[in-house]
C-alpha cells in the first residue's frame, strides 16, 4: 500500500508543477501593465500634489490677511470682552444675592407664618383667659353682693340682739324689782304674823 501511494504522489507532482509554472507567468505578464498603472497613479500624484501646492500658494496670502483681520478684531473685542466678563461677574454676584435675599425671605415668611400662628395662639388663650377672668369678676360680684347682704344681715341681727339685750336688762330690772317687792311684802307679812299673839 505504501508504494502504491507513493506512485500516486508521484504522478501528481508534475501536474502541481506544471500549475505552478503557469501562474508564475501568469503573475509575470502583469507586472508590466501593473509597473504601467503604478507610473500612471505615481504622475497623477505629483499633478493632484501640484494642484494642492498651486492652491495652498493662492491661500497663503489671504490666508495671512485672514489671520491679521482675525487679530485685529480680537484686539478690538478684547474690551468688549473685558466689559463681558465684568458685567458676567456682576450679573453672577446679583444672581447670588437675589438668591440669598429669596432665602432670607422665605425664611423671614416661615418665621412670620409662625408668628402668626402663635399670635392666633395667644389670641385664644387671650380669648380664654378674658372669659375666666369674666367669670371670675361675676363669682366677685356676686361674692361682694353675698358679704354685703352678710354684713345687712350681720348688722340687724346685732341690731336685734341688743334690742334683746335691751329687753333682757329691762325685763331683769322689772323682775329684780318685782321680786324685791314680792320679798318686801313676804317680809312684811311674816312680820305681821309674829307679832300677833296666839299665831302660832
Amino acid at each position: 500500500p505504501t508504494r502504491k501511494k507513493y506512485k500516486r504522489n508521484c504522478t501528481k507532482k508534475p501536474v502541481k508543477e506544471n500549475e505552478s509554472s503557469s501562474k508564475v507567468q501568469e503573475v509575470r505578464s502583469l507586472i508590466p501593465k501593473l509597473e504601467s498603472e503604478i507610473e500612471m497613479l505615481n504622475t497623477q500624484k505629483e499633478q493632484q500634489d501640484k494642484i494642492l501646492e498651486d492652491i495652498f500658494e493662492e491661500s497663503k496670502g489671504e490666508t495671512e490677511s485672514l489671520r491679521q483681520e482675525l487679530t485685529l478684531k480680537k484686539e478690538e473685542l478684547a474690551p468688549v470682552i473685558k466689559e463681558r466678563t465684568t458685567f458676567q461677574t456682576a450679573l453672577e454676584t446679583a444672581v447670588t444675592k437675589v438668591k440669598l435675599l429669596e432665602d432670607s425671605t422665605t425664611r423671614a415668611k416661615e418665621q412670620l407664618k409662625a408668628a402668626e400662628r402663635e399670635l392666633a395662639a395667644l389670641d385664644v388663650t387671650q380669648e380664654n383667659k378674658r372669659a375666666t377672668i369674666i367669670s371670675f369678676e361675676k363669682e366677685l360680684s356676686q361674692a361682694k353682693a353675698r358679704i354685703v347682704d352678710a354684713q345687712r344681715e350681720d348688722d340687724r341681727l346685732q341690731e336685734q340682739e341688743k334690742v334683746l339685750a335691751k329687753r333682757n336688762a329691762d325685763l331683769t330690772v322689772g323682775s329684780m324689782f318685782i321680786f324685791k317687792s314680792v320679798l318686801s311684802l313676804l317680809r312684811q307679812r311674816n312680820c305681821a304674823r309674829l307679832s300677833v299673839p296666839g299665831f302660832w
